[in-house]
């Protein structure tokens, strides 16, 4: 119980949101691929840059907890 209530005011990480970030990407990339190709492979351009931004970010956290 005071678990949930400590997830639920603590807010998300910038990691948690660029993976949902990406993750809705890859979404209207399904739907729209259906339709529209060209749209579709600009969403999953965009997908692929915000992973590389998830993995830099992970990178840096490792340094980071190296250092420290």
């Amino acid at each position: 119980m005071i678990n949930a209530i400590k997830k639920f005011f603590k807010g998300k990480t910038e990691i948690e949101r660029l993976e949902e970030l990406r993750k809705d990407y890859l979404g209207k990339s399904f739907i729209t691929s259906k339709s529209n190709r060209i749209l579709s492979d600009t969403y999953v351009k965009k997908a692929n840059e915000i992973e590389e931004k998830i993995k830099q970010r992970r990178s840096q956290m490792l340094v980071h907890s190296y250092l420290y």
